[in-house]
Protein backbone atom coordinates (compact mmCIF):
# COMPACT_ATOMS: atom_id res chain seq x y z
CA UNK A 1 0.00 0.00 0.00
CA UNK A 2 2.65 2.34 0.49
CA UNK A 3 4.52 1.44 -2.12
CA UNK A 4 2.01 2.14 -4.23
CA UNK A 5 1.25 5.88 -2.33
CA UNK A 6 5.09 6.67 -2.78
CA UNK A 7 4.53 5.86 -6.71
CA UNK A 8 1.23 8.20 -6.57
CA UNK A 9 2.95 10.60 -4.87
CA UNK A 10 6.43 10.97 -7.05
CA UNK A 11 3.52 11.00 -10.54
CA UNK A 12 1.50 13.78 -8.89
CA UNK A 13 4.82 15.42 -7.70
CA UNK A 14 6.57 15.26 -11.35
CA UNK A 15 3.12 16.38 -13.14
CA UNK A 16 2.32 19.19 -11.15
CA UNK A 17 6.14 20.66 -11.37
CA UNK A 18 6.33 20.20 -15.09
CA UNK A 19 2.95 21.42 -15.70
CA UNK A 20 3.47 24.56 -13.56
CA UNK A 21 6.90 25.34 -12.76
CA UNK A 22 7.05 28.22 -15.30
CA UNK A 23 4.28 29.98 -13.95
CA UNK A 24 4.79 29.65 -10.11
CA UNK A 25 8.38 29.79 -9.96
CA UNK A 26 10.07 31.45 -12.96
CA UNK A 27 11.02 27.65 -13.90
CA UNK A 28 12.82 24.98 -12.26
CA UNK A 29 13.85 20.94 -12.30
CA UNK A 30 12.38 18.28 -10.71
CA UNK A 31 14.86 15.40 -9.77
CA UNK A 32 14.00 12.03 -8.42
CA UNK A 33 16.38 10.83 -5.65
CA UNK A 34 15.64 6.84 -5.12
CA UNK A 35 16.23 5.67 -1.32
CA UNK A 36 18.05 2.68 -2.85
CA UNK A 37 20.57 4.20 -4.79
CA UNK A 38 24.24 4.23 -3.52
CA UNK A 39 24.76 6.32 -6.17
CA UNK A 40 24.79 10.35 -6.24
CA UNK A 41 21.91 11.14 -8.16
CA UNK A 42 23.29 14.10 -10.69
CA UNK A 43 20.56 16.75 -11.15
CA UNK A 44 22.40 18.23 -14.59
CA UNK A 45 22.88 21.68 -12.80
CA UNK A 46 26.43 23.21 -13.11
CA UNK A 47 26.75 25.64 -10.30
CA UNK A 48 29.68 28.28 -10.32
CA UNK A 49 30.35 30.26 -6.89
CA UNK A 50 27.64 32.69 -6.42
CA UNK A 51 24.44 30.99 -7.55
CA UNK A 52 21.87 31.34 -5.49
CA UNK A 53 20.06 27.69 -5.46
CA UNK A 54 16.49 26.86 -3.97
CA UNK A 55 15.77 23.25 -3.06
CA UNK A 56 12.07 21.99 -1.74
CA UNK A 57 12.30 18.31 -1.77
CA UNK A 58 9.17 15.79 -0.75
CA UNK A 59 8.73 12.50 -0.74
CA UNK A 60 9.49 9.31 1.56
CA UNK A 61 11.88 7.17 1.87
CA UNK A 62 12.09 3.89 4.55
CA UNK A 63 15.13 2.57 5.68
CA UNK A 64 15.43 -1.33 4.73
CA UNK A 65 15.61 -2.69 8.68
CA UNK A 66 12.30 -1.40 9.52
CA UNK A 67 9.19 -2.73 9.10
CA UNK A 68 7.90 -0.48 6.46
CA UNK A 69 4.27 -1.71 7.27
CA UNK A 70 4.80 1.00 10.23
CA UNK A 71 4.06 4.51 9.38
CA UNK A 72 6.56 5.60 11.59
CA UNK A 73 9.57 4.15 9.70
CA UNK A 74 8.78 5.87 6.68
CA UNK A 75 10.38 9.42 6.33
CA UNK A 76 10.36 12.52 5.07
CA UNK A 77 13.88 14.75 3.55
CA UNK A 78 14.59 15.92 7.29
CA UNK A 79 15.55 11.73 8.20
CA UNK A 80 15.45 10.54 11.43
CA UNK A 81 17.12 12.99 13.63
CA UNK A 82 17.53 10.35 16.47
CA UNK A 83 20.05 8.75 14.49
CA UNK A 84 22.91 10.26 12.79
CA UNK A 85 25.37 8.96 10.42
CA UNK A 86 28.57 11.18 9.46
CA UNK A 87 26.74 14.03 11.49
CA UNK A 88 23.72 14.23 8.93
CA UNK A 89 20.11 12.58 10.09
CA UNK A 90 19.60 8.67 8.57
CA UNK A 91 17.66 9.40 5.32
CA UNK A 92 17.83 12.64 4.85
CA UNK A 93 18.00 14.49 1.81
CA UNK A 94 21.96 15.70 1.23
CA UNK A 95 23.47 17.60 -1.72
CA UNK A 96 27.36 18.29 -2.82
CA UNK A 97 28.54 20.59 -5.48
CA UNK A 98 31.13 18.82 -7.77
CA UNK A 99 32.96 15.88 -5.59
CA UNK A 100 33.05 18.42 -2.34
CA UNK A 101 31.74 17.54 0.84
CA UNK A 102 27.91 16.79 1.35
CA UNK A 103 25.97 19.24 3.06
CA UNK A 104 22.22 18.77 4.69
CA UNK A 105 19.68 20.03 2.26
CA UNK A 106 16.39 18.42 4.56
CA UNK A 107 12.79 19.73 3.04
CA UNK A 108 14.05 22.69 1.76
CA UNK A 109 17.08 24.70 1.62
CA UNK A 110 18.03 28.17 -0.15
CA UNK A 111 21.60 28.06 -0.23
CA UNK A 112 24.82 29.96 -2.69
CA UNK A 113 27.07 28.23 -3.83
CA UNK A 114 30.84 28.51 -2.56
CA UNK A 115 32.32 26.69 -5.41
CA UNK A 116 31.74 25.07 -9.16
CA UNK A 117 30.76 21.93 -10.15
CA UNK A 118 27.75 19.71 -10.38
CA UNK A 119 24.66 19.77 -8.10
CA UNK A 120 24.67 16.31 -6.98
CA UNK A 121 22.02 14.88 -4.50
CA UNK A 122 21.62 11.48 -2.22
CA UNK A 123 19.85 9.92 0.87
CA UNK A 124 21.79 9.39 3.76
CA UNK A 125 22.46 6.11 5.00
CA UNK A 126 25.10 3.97 6.00
CA UNK A 127 27.61 2.43 3.92
CA UNK A 128 26.64 -0.18 2.14
CA UNK A 129 23.21 -0.33 2.87
CA UNK A 130 21.13 1.83 0.63
CA UNK A 131 19.81 -1.55 -1.59
CA UNK A 132 17.29 -2.65 0.79
CA UNK A 133 15.64 0.81 1.43
CA UNK A 134 12.09 1.58 -0.24
CA UNK A 135 10.86 4.97 -1.76
CA UNK A 136 12.31 8.48 -2.93
CA UNK A 137 12.33 11.72 -2.83
CA UNK A 138 11.29 14.75 -5.31
CA UNK A 139 13.25 17.83 -5.34
CA UNK A 140 12.31 20.61 -6.93
CA UNK A 141 15.53 22.63 -7.83
CA UNK A 142 15.31 26.45 -8.58
CA UNK A 143 17.97 29.41 -9.70
CA UNK A 144 17.12 31.51 -6.69
CA UNK A 145 17.80 34.35 -9.15
CA UNK A 146 15.26 33.67 -11.23
CA UNK A 147 11.87 34.17 -8.84
CA UNK A 148 10.48 36.97 -8.43
CA UNK A 149 11.13 39.34 -5.45
CA UNK A 150 8.90 40.29 -2.87
CA UNK A 151 6.92 43.64 -3.60
CA UNK A 152 7.84 46.29 -1.94
CA UNK A 153 5.44 47.45 0.63
CA UNK A 154 4.25 50.98 0.42
CA UNK A 155 5.62 53.65 2.90
CA UNK A 156 3.17 55.98 5.14
CA UNK A 157 3.18 58.97 4.58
Amino acid sequence: MLKKFSILLFLILVLYSTSNSQSLWGGGKAVVVNGSDSNWTATGISLSPGDSVIIYAEGKVAAGNTDISNPTCWFNPEGDGNSLINGFPRMSLLARIGSDDPFYVGRFLPFVANTAGELSLIVSDEGGTWEDNQGLYVSFIYNGRTLPSPSPTPSEN
